[in-house]
């Protein structure tokens, strides 16, 4: 996306951006969405196998989830304009009439995730299905919380047995609780009033017919979803107290390729129409400026990093050549003595070998040792694992010899036709 607009109140909001928003010129792509999650269960028969292990080796279990077992999923739920609707359900080649009969409400799954979590030695990245693709049609059941006016839900246990009771407590009495909550005393039953859990809670069943492989361009391409469509949120959810539970937020997303004429536009005609203007976002815009931020960082780091290799092969070269030929006479005595040409060679080849293993000895050491500072330095700002970049080190070995033995090759060559008399009589050196 390039463009998006939010609002956390009534989803008409993105509805009616939509409709002062989508004949503006020059954009190529443009849908909204109401959005929520909630506490999502189902029979762990359903959970793939691989999502099944991932759940396993995270709570640090021995064995498997029982197959009839209601499992906590992380899934998310959206209903999506329409016309984008159907291009999903068009493209997974499913029949449309199937998801817009009221008195029988489906949607789909897009069966994919991206956890974050902790393997054996390191915090991995895991990229998953859900749910078995043999388990559809199935049954997700959302649960949330009833919402008072005025009130704040508390889920306390129970004073004499370890039942979960739901109490409410008026704002003021929180806000007062709060302020001077010091000595953590308990909050004040008398001041709230207890509902039943058929009361607090709200359960919905959502009804999935089959799992897809794209979701809406507006969603996470790394976030398991439901989706619907929009003209079905009522029937799906009919009840408000439970659509408000379950659906925070609505969203409207555009794409544009002259995206801050667009946006300027959007925003205009959003004022126009009494929408709160400040709610849209140029995604695109802060995007190229970060990749700007980017590629600053990466020619100043690049440029430094060229830098120092051209001194450091420069160093190198001027030391192994001008130590060359200040060995001329030795290089003239030993094939006054007989040393062959193809022993000459042997043996700055293996002078070579000593010199590119004599640096690398020291050098290697110290390089990790370097990267593991940094690693600790970074370990405050990112969650990550150390590991010795074995790909750079590889290229920084090859890249040792190959200068040794091309300045090697260099040096000799130039000294390679010397007559070993002359080298001897000349005392210049």
């Amino acid at each position: 996306m390039d463009i998006y607009y939010y609002s956390y109140n009534d989803p008409g909001d993105v509805e009616k951006a939509y409709t002062v928003t989508k004949d503006i010129s020059g954009i190529n792509r443009e849908t909204y969405a109401v959005y929520g999650s909630a506490s999502f269960t189902t029979e762990a028969g359903n959970l793939s196998d691989a999502y099944r292990k991932f759940a396993v080796e995270q709570a640090g279990m021995e064995a498997d989830y029982p197959d009839q077992s209601p499992a906590l999923i992380n899934v998310s739920v959206a209903f999506v304009m329409d016309g984008e609707f159907d291009k999903i359900i068009d493209e997974a080649r499913l029949n449309r009439s199937d998801y817009y009969d009221k008195s029988s409400p489906r949607g789909v799954l897009y069966n994919h995730l991206v956890e974050q979590g902790y393997g054996k030695k390191d915090v991995k990245w895991y990229s998953l299905e859900l749910l078995d693709a043999s388990c559809f049609p199935v049954t997700v059941n959302g649960q949330s919380y009833r919402e008072i006016d005025g009130y704040v839900l508390y889920r306390l246990q129970a004073e004499n047995s370890a039942d979960i009771e739901y109490w409410y407590f008026p704002n003021d009495y929180i806000n007062d609780y709060w302020t001077g909550h010091e000595n953590e005393d308990a909050l004040d039953r008398s001041k709230g009033m207890r509902l039943s859990s058929e009361e607090a809670e709200l359960n919905t069943q959502f009804t999935i017919n089959a799992a897809v492989q794209t979701t809406s361009f507006a969603l996470s391409a790394n976030e398991a979803c439901m989706l619907y469509p929009y003209s079905m949120l009522e029937s799906v959810i009919p009840d408000t107290q439970e659509r408000d539970g379950i659906l925070f937020a609505s969203y409207l997303a555009a794409g544009a390729k002259d995206y801050n004429r667009v946006y300027e536009e959007m925003k205009e005609a959003l004022t126009a129409n009494g929408l709160n203007s400040e709610n849209l976002r140029n995604i695109a815009e802060s995007e190229n400026s970060s990749r700007m931020m980017v590629t600053i960082v990466n020619v100043f780091s690049y440029g430094f990093i060229i830098l120092i290799s051209l001194i450091a092969l420069a160093n190198v070269f001027n030391t192994i050549s001008t130590s060359i030929m200040l060995r001329r006479r030795e290089f003239a005595m030993l094939k006054s003595i007989g040393l062959s040409g193809r022993g000459f060679s042997k043996m700055m080849n293996y002078e070579s070998m000593i010199y590119g293993f004599r640096s690398l000895v020291f050098g290697i050491p110290v390089a990790i040792l370097m990267t593991v500072w940094i690693w600790k330095v970074t370990g405050n700002a990112f969650d990550s694992s150390f590991y010795v970049p074995w790909k750079g080190v590889v290229i920084a070995v090859a890249s040792v010899f190959i200068v040794v033995f091309a300045t090697m090759l260099y040096a000799t060559g130039r000294i390679r036709k010397d007559n070993p008399i002359d080298a001897l009589r000349n005392e210049n050196l």
